[in-house]
């Protein structure tokens, strides 16, 4: 029998959001999960977003404070990717939008880099910026004796995701691959499904046991064989977002299924209720 549920990671993008419109139902169960005793919960994506700017596209989407308390429920690849780079003592060259660096890294020290960051960035992922970022990464591989030293660093290797128009679209992840094979370097993913990105997850919750937490998510590689990989007791897949057609079975070869897969979130909330 499953581990009763302690602490909820809930997915934004494609689970509760699609592009600026609240998934149906979403707002009402996310209250009504706030409201369970001792339950603790913390937002995640793998946007290429500042966490300031995407709690105002919840709020704008109909997300109040009794469905999304404050700032400090929500954990971005992007503010990961900053801890890690200051962690780490690095200096990005970054492949970001202008408004995420100026918000999120504007304290980083840029000068003489020695290590790309990659993100979901339209603006950037040109030609001329990705053969920058190649050169560089040429040059710090060549004059470094570390094969695993993270010179290249994706906020996400989502290789799609479900835009505003509610078409698929393509992700940072085939933009990190062109320029790790490319240079032939050793990447470090900060986002889902990394480890890593789970390990900060849980020390914002404050839970020590992975098993007592449940995952929510639209992704069953992100969201699902990420939440497995690093031990969660529950991983729920909902068929929103970028889910497609058989993806809860698609990858039983691989030795990771869903614990559950449901329509929505309104019945992932049911679920996390009768086992909370």
């Amino acid at each position: 029998m499953s581990n009763t549920i302690k602490a909820v990671l809930i997915d934004i993008s494609g689970t509760i959001l699609v592009g600026k419109e609240a998934i149906p139902g979403a707002i009402k169960a996310l209250r009504r999960l706030q409201q369970q005793q001792n339950l603790k919960i913390v937002f995640l994506t793998n946007s290429s977003t500042s966490p300031a700017t995407l709690l105002q596209q919840l709020r704008s989407a109909g997300f109040d404070e009794l469905a999304i308390p404050n700032i400090n429920s929500i954990l971005t690849s992007v503010s990961a990717t900053r801890n890690y780079l200051i962690q780490n003592k690095l200096r990005p060259y970054c492949l970001l939008e202008d408004d995420l660096i100026e918000s999120e890294f504007n304290e980083l020290d840029m000068n003489d880099p020695n290590c790309v960051v990659v993100g979901l960035a339209p603006n950037k992922l040109n030609y001329q910026r990705l053969n920058e970022a190649f050169r560089l990464l040429a040059k710090l591989k060549s004059s470094s004796d570390d094969n695993y030293r993270p010179h290249l660093i994706a906020v996400s290797k989502a290789t799609h995701f479900l835009d505003a128009d509610r078409e698929l679209s393509l992700g940072p992840g085939r933009f990190v691959s062109l320029l790790q094979e490319s240079s032939d370097v050793f990447v470090h993913v900060v986002g889902k499904p990394s480890a890593y990105f789970y390990r900060e997850a849980l020390s914002v919750l404050g839970i020590d046991d992975q098993s007592h937490v449940a995952v929510i998510g639209d992704d069953v590689v992100g969201d699902i064989k990420g939440a497995l990989d690093s031990g969660f007791g529950h991983a729920i897949l909902v068929k929103t977002g970028k889910y497609i057609k058989g993806d809860e079975n698609g990858h039983k070869s691989e030795g990771f299924v869903p614990t559950v897969t449901v329509d929505s979130i309104v019945e992932a909330v049911d679920y996390i209720c009768s086992n909370c």
